[in-house]
């Protein structure tokens, strides 16, 4: 160590170095400035700390050589490994590989003997057709024939004439007879100056009025209790609302051009989605949207945060306004008319269809005893506790309308004209909550009518007592809780809104 560090002191001139202090050796004139440091000792002691700290040194060298060893070890034979099971999945492969051509072989030669056999049944059957028409034609020919020998027959035909006639009278009388008997009927349009008194109940089920005597002085008391738990604006003008799940709602305006957006109950937009024209939104409890747009044939179906999921048309000719997916979910009712329909005085074709979630036509309401249902077909929705559909029927130009009720196969069982308040029923959407009270927002009279599932009135919220005016769009969220637009752009949260049975309707005279 000596002769590594030199044998005399750098700073004190000829001393020997003795001690060792601070990594370095000094003499005995350091050490007086060193003498109060732990590690200062003798060059002997130091020597000898070195030799005993030799074993060990050697002991963590031989252990990190072990570790070293044991390390390479598990890697050739985590390296080995792999190679054997890069071979084995190679040969699996390769064996996969064999078993599918092998597969598709088959496949190839079962579809070419598919088609051999298809070219051979589809040959067989326009052979059929062929010769079908081949008789066809000679029939016809043999007719013409006939035709052409007819006017030498005259006095043959005059018989035939005279049966003609009397099957003739004979329809005429079986046709009169049976609208003798025809059931009672919803009439075209149910207009309100025809009722007996305008202050009463003005409500129709079928042919029968609920057993209120018409011609008297029947009024309805009727509790106006709900509560508005959240009001809201929007800058759109004319907006519809349907709520999903029970925090937020699409929002959109009603046949116009503007996009649809996803809000929450203080307003705040979460999702938005450049649309046009639409005219209705319909959300399921599985909280996909069904939305109509005005001048297009087209029903498009939206996943829960707007993603597209599917689209199917509907009848040629018609435009679609009210959707209502059933509540088995397997079908969708949709409320149709074709251009003609929005020309006050000229009588369009409308009707309500149900359809399957794809398009295909399960039922019509059309036609009832040979008269149009509808004056025009607006909204609609199924009964949550049964099959029923409900429909608003509008007469646009008089800004009136009413409901009309059906089963399950589209046969009227009644309907709702409203109650007298400041000014003709003016029904613009409806809905129905899991009780299955349909509420109805009216909007010429800043009123929603709520009603029984069985269609008695069960209370109005009078909107206008609150500032509100002009309701528009109505619907339900899953706890019920009451969503409500206006024409102004303002938006209410309504709760508490419906009475507990039917006792809570009161009659006084």
């Amino acid at each position: 160590m000596a002769a590594r560090f030199g044998t005399k002191c750098s700073i004190h001139i000829g001393q020997k170095l003795e001690y060792f202090c601070c990594d370095k050796l000094i003499c005995v004139s350091c050490q007086i400035d060193h003498s109060n440091h732990i590690s200062l000792m003798s060059i002997s002691e130091k020597c000898e700390e070195v030799k005993r700290s030799i074993p060990n040194y050697q002991t963590s060298l031989q252990n990190l050589q072990s570790y070293v060893d044991r390390k390479i070890w598990e890697y050739e034979s985590l390296r080995t490994k792999n190679e054997e099971n890069r071979i084995k999945n190679k040969e699996k492969i390769q064996k996969k590989i064999k078993n599918l051509m092998k597969h598709l072989k088959e496949v190839e030669a079962n579809l070419q003997n598919e088609f051999e056999n298809g070219h051979t049944r589809i040959k067989e059957i326009l052979n059929t057709i062929t010769d079908h028409h081949r008789g066809k034609k000679e029939d016809i020919i043999s007719m013409r024939r006939i035709c052409d020998r007819i006017p030498n027959m005259q006095t043959e035909i005059v018989p035939v004439q005279n049966a003609m006639q009397l099957r003739n009278k004979l329809d005429d009388f079986l046709a009169n007879r049976e609208l003798q008997y025809q059931q009672p009927q919803i009439p075209e349009f149910i207009a309100a100056e025809t009722m007996p008194n305008k202050n009463i109940l003005r409500q129709i089920i079928g042919s029968v009025n609920d057993g209120l005597d018409m011609d008297s002085d029947w009024v309805t008391t009727i509790t106006e209790q709900y509560e508005i738990e959240k009001k809201f604006k929007v800058k759109w003008k004319n907006i519809g609302i349907s709520p999903v799940g029970t925090d937020c709602g699409w929002l959109y305006r009603i046949g116009t051009n503007g996009p649809i957006q996803l809000v929450s109950q203080n307003g705040d937009k979460i999702i938005e989605i450049p649309s046009q024209n639409i005219e209705k939104i319909f959300t399921t409890s599985r909280k996909n949207a069904w939305i109509t747009k005005v001048g297009t044939e087209n029903i498009t179906v939206l996943k829960q945060r707007g993603e597209f999921e599917h689209r199917f048309k509907i009848p040629n000719g018609f435009h679609c306004f009210g959707i209502c997916p059933t509540k088995s979910g397997t079908g969708v009712w949709i409320c149709l008319a074709n251009a003609a329909s929005f020309v006050p005085n000229l009588k369009g074709k409308t009707k309500v269809v149900k359809m399957t979630v794809w398009g295909g036509t399960v039922c019509e309401i059309e036609c009832s005893y040979g008269q149009n249902v509808f004056t025009f077909p607006y909204r609609c929705v199924e009964s949550t506790v049964n099959e029923d559909v409900y429909v608003i029927d509008r007469l646009i130009e008089d800004n009136k309308g009413q409901v009309l009720f059906f089963n399950k196969d589209g046969k009227p069982t009644g309907g709702y004209i409203g109650t007298e308040l400041n000014r003709e029923f003016n029904p613009r959407d409806i809905c129905c909550n899991s009780q299955g009270d349909i509420i109805i927002s009216d909007f010429s009279n800043d009123a929603i009518h709520i009603l029984f599932p069985e269609g008695n009135l069960q209370n109005i919220l009078r909107l206008d007592l609150r500032s509100l005016k002009k309701p528009l769009s109505v619907a339900v969220d899953d706890t019920d809780i009451m969503w409500v637009t206006f024409n102004n752009g303002d938006i209410v949260i309504i709760t508490n809104y419906h009475l507990a049975d039917h006792s809570t309707l009161l009659y006084s005279r």
